[in-house]
């Protein structure tokens, strides 16, 4: 018979590994949707195009960015994560 043992420790390692990055994907959607109304009204002459459509083409270079950050923070915790793994494995 397997028992599954849970300690506090366990628990509360889980609970610090929480992947806090990902609510970095909160930055495009507030750049696209909640700012919309405020930019709408955005009127410079000097630019060739639309003021919102810069707004829109920066925001995916934004989102662009984002993305690229959590891969690489998930890339670098699970590196991280393999490493401590093998290093409880050796005696």
């Amino acid at each position: 018979m397997l028992v599954w043992s849970v300690s506090e420790n366990s628990v509360r390692d889980r609970v610090s590994k929480i992947k806090w990055h990902y609510t970095l994907f909160t930055l495009p959607f507030v750049w696209q949707l909640a700012m919309a109304p405020v930019v709408n009204g955005v009127i410079i002459r000097q630019l060739p195009i639309p003021f919102p459509m810069l707004w829109q083409m920066i925001g995916v270079v934004l989102s662009s960015a984002v993305i690229a950050v959590v891969y690489r923070i998930d890339r670098l915790n699970d590196a991280a994560a393999a490493l401590n793994a093998s290093e409880r494995s050796q005696p």
